[in-house]
């Protein structure tokens, strides 16, 4: 979420100044002379900047004030043309890689200026342009996900050979989710089997930041395994779901019926167990066994 906006100081501009002296034009101010009677108008030449707009300022100011990891990490930004060129030519002035979710019918002229200045472009349609400007995210370029030139940085070889070594690698995944303080990932399997569907998964939280231990270890590994089976035409769900936290051995088994009643209206009744240690996340609730009933109307 976008902070609220706040009005800028003078000392702030005065800073900024500094900071992008390097990079922009100092554009003239010149009298557009229209003839008597008429009120005095002065117009700020900034078509002289480098990119021929004024965008380069804003641009110029963000990338001087991103951090060495944000640096590493590289820019990003939404455009059809002057702002993504204004951060292209910022970042290329500034060695760092930039890249441009740019809306695909932009004037191939300002394409190209993009490109030429150093930018990777995403090109997307204007819908999907849209909303990553909602988002403040694109996959792969500025998310939860890592972009490939994130990983193109790892140090794979030693990663690797501490792997074959030593059998366990410490990975830098703070360099790549520099805006993070935790990253959770996982994997998992599942099959039907004689009306059966088994679940198989494998979670893990890395801390990203010095953090108080108190729900979770550092890393905390769990295991999670489920079984289901859908019976008289799919309208009732049998279920059975256990979760075990490896490092500190917190646990939880949650069997559950289900059944779903018209079209938009299902019904669920199940008890959840919980134990182990109190220095997990689950074990915090050892003692608050409970029964979980829940209706679900969709729509």
């Amino acid at each position: 979420m976008l902070e609220p906006v706040r009005p800028i100081t003078l000392s702030e501009i005065r800073d900024a100044r500094k900071r992008i002296a390097g990079t922009i034009v100092r554009t003239p101010l010149v009298r557009l002379e229209l003839g008597p009677g008429f009120p005095d108008i002065r117009l700020k030449l900034e078509n002289l900047q480098p990119i021929n707009a004024y965008k380069l300022r804003g641009a110029a100011n963000a990338v001087a004030l991103l951090s060495d990891a944000e640096r590493r990490r590289g820019v990003w930004t939404i455009s059809a043309g002057n702002a993504g060129q204004g951060v292209a030519y910022a970042a290329r002035a500034a060695g760092v890689p930039c890249t441009v979710v740019a809306i695909e019918t932009a004037p191939a002229a300002k394409l190209d200026r993009m490109r030429a200045l150093g930018a990777t472009l995403v090109l997307v349609p204007y819908a999907v342009a849209w909303q990553a400007l909602e988002d403040r995210a694109y996959p792969g370029v500025a998310s939860d996900l890592i972009a490939p030139e994130a990983v193109g940085r790892l140090p794979l070889r030693p990663i690797v050979a501490d792997l074959v070594k030593r059998r366990r690698a410490a990975v830098p995944l703070g360099d790549l989710f520099v805006t993070l303080d935790s990253v959770e990932w996982g994997v998992g399997a599942d099959y039907l089997v004689h009306g059966f569907i088994p679940l198989l998964q494998m979670q893990q939280t890395v801390l990203l930041e010095p953090a108080p231990r108190l729900l979770i270890s550092d890393p905390e590994t769990r295991f999670i395994a489920s079984v289901r089976r859908l019976l008289f035409q799919e309208r009732l769900e049998l279920e059975v779901r256990g979760l075990y936290a490896l490092e500190r051995g917190g646990w939880f088994v949650l069997p559950r019926a289900s059944y779903r009643l018209g079209g938009n209206l299902r019904l669920r009744l199940g008890y959840l167990a919980l134990g182990g240690s109190r220095n997990t996340l689950v074990g915090q609730f050892g003692n608050n066994d409970e029964v979980v009933m829940q209706a679900r109307y969709t729509f």
